[in-house]
């Protein structure tokens, strides 16, 4: 008997210890796959390798900037919400850090799927960032592009805008391109991470063309594609929270079978147990980070078939536990 003692506890020193390493190889695993600064909110969005390549100059005229921020996603209704900060050249307007005064009058599109599109600014109107909605198109066709495919989904959309300048002659409108650069802007939504890439109207390789970009650009139009999916630490969290599904499932199903055997009595204490642990089982379902819906893959992987054994496991513990008079262990 002394033997067996001593036998499970080294099982069990070496089980914790285990356990220890593995906590830390898994949070080494989520600093090491993030190749972003921890806490700079700024890092958390990136840009492909031509985004520098493709800014363009004028000399003939001052150049527009617009700023563009992914404030909200909704990777169930395929929404993405964004603010758009235009910066126009020096001589239609005065800039400042989040609003401008225009100086001659001008027209500033952006494609927008809930309110106006086209803003037109006369001398003295003033303007700040653009809230706009966009849908989630896929023009990349990402193979993983909804929510069912939690946490490795993966969602692409294009802003485009366009800024010209207006002039009347002979009563009639005219309008004028001005060159205009985007720019990425800090991340605001946190449990993703975004990938920019300026690109073209051009159906057939929008975005290695770099002539191309460099042409709409400087005829006053951008179209800039972001690639949004899961940062590391909600996949890692995600997947922590699935392993808990199973630990809590097998750890109720042990204790019933060991019960049915008679290796343990089917006591009050473990009737209490088996409902906290499934009943704690769907409250932990609430943790996956970004909130999805029910019924997405990883339910039907993970959630689902251990809540059932939890449920056939706590039924069959109310079971033994009601209807055995004399309880004698083997």
């Amino acid at each position: 008997m002394e033997i067996d003692s001593d036998k499970h506890g080294k099982g069990t020193f070496y089980f914790l210890i285990g356990g220890i390493v593995f906590a830390f190889l898994f949070s080494l695993l989520g600093i090491i796959a993030s190749d972003r600064r921890l806490g700079d909110v700024d890092s958390k969005s990136q840009v492909d390798e031509l985004w520098e390549k493709s800014s363009v100059a004028s000399e003939e005229s001052e150049i527009g900037s617009i700023f563009i921020q992914v404030a909200d996603f909704d990777a169930e209704l395929q929404k993405a919400r964004i603010i758009a900060f235009l910066v126009p050249p020096s001589d239609i307007a005065d800039s400042y850090s989040s609003s401008f005064i225009a100086k001659k009058p001008f027209r500033f599109f952006i494609d927008n799927a809930d309110e106006k599109s086209i803003y037109e600014f006369k001398e003295g109107d003033t303007q700040g960032g653009v809230d706009v909605s966009i849908d989630v198109n896929n023009p990349l066709g990402l193979s993983r592009a909804g929510d069912v495919w939690y946490p490795f989904d993966q969602y692409s959309f294009e802003v485009v805008a366009r800024l010209d300048s207006i002039e009347y002659k002979d009563n009639e409108k005219i309008l004028t391109p001005i060159p205009l650069n985007e720019y990425e802007y800090s991340n605001g939504e946190q449990d993703f991470d975004l990938l920019y890439a300026r690109c073209s109207g051009s159906p057939e390789n929008p975005c290695s063309d770099l002539d191309q970009i460099e042409e709409e650009r400087i005829g006053g139009q951008i179209t800039t594609i972001i690639t949004i999916s899961r940062n590391t630490s909600s996949r890692l969290f995600a997947i922590l929270v699935s392993v808990f599904f199973f630990v809590s499932s097998f750890s109720l199903a042990t204790m019933a079978m060991l019960v049915s055997l008679r290796k343990r009595p089917p006591s009050v204490s473990a009737l209490t147990w088996s409902a906290a642990s499934l009943l704690g089982l769907m409250e932990l379902r609430t943790l996956f980070p970004g909130k999805p819906r029910i019924g997405i893959a990883i339910d039907l992987l993970s959630f689902f078939p251990c809540l059932i054994v939890s449920a056939v496991a706590t039924l069959a513990l109310v079971y033994m536990w009601s209807t055995r008079r004399d309880y004698v262990m083997d």
